[in-house]
């Protein structure tokens, strides 16, 4: 069976499939927030910040003290078990990022941050989204870009080519 489609309609779907079969995988772990509140007991779910840098999230952005005490008791990204591992691990050793005294955990719990003074706000306005309220830090993908490129794109197409139709001739309906 042959399809017929305009040439620039081949070329939309194209650059859509190539976008999205190519696209990196997710490594997002938008529920870690709601995990370390619900594991520690906090009164809210902790900023990004917490962990990655300027709370920017995605691969290869963890790289504050606490985020990586985390990574090195067996935290990766998208596992909730993994998380709670290695919450058990830094209760047990004890872990203090900054050396103040006061362990990562217990900083937490008192709405401070782990990673030290000058840091993060731990009480700021939580980011939520959706029916139950889960934590995330939002930013728009590239799949979503040039999804929303190509619609773009397409549309302006449509509307370039339906400008270019000839007008009725006088005394005659459109569609005689």
């Amino acid at each position: 069976m042959n399809v017929k489609l305009p040439s620039g309609l081949w070329a939309i779907l194209g650059v859509v499939t190539i976008s999205f079969g190519s696209s990196a995988p997710a490594h997002a772990s938008p529920s870690y927030p709601d995990v370390l509140r619900a594991e520690l007991s906090l009164a809210s779910a902790p900023p990004c910040a917490i962990c990655h840098q300027d709370g920017r999230v995605g691969l290869g952005t963890v790289t504050t003290s606490f985020g990586r005490a985390l990574i090195a008791r067996g935290l990766h990204a998208g596992d909730e078990a993994a998380l709670k591992a290695a919450l058990a691990a830094m209760t047990r050793d004890r872990v203090d990022s900054d050396g103040d005294g006061v362990t990562d955990l217990d900083a937490l719990r008192a709405g401070r941050d782990p990673n030290g003074a000058g840091g993060v706000s731990l009480t700021g306005p939580d980011l939520t989204y959706g029916c139950g309220g889960a934590t995330v830090a939002s930013s728009s993908s590239v799949p979503e870009r040039v999804g929303l490129s190509a619609i773009a794109l397409l549309w302006a197409r449509r509307r370039r080519s339906t400008s270019r139709l000839p007008a009725p001739r006088p005394g005659r309906a459109p569609c005689d």
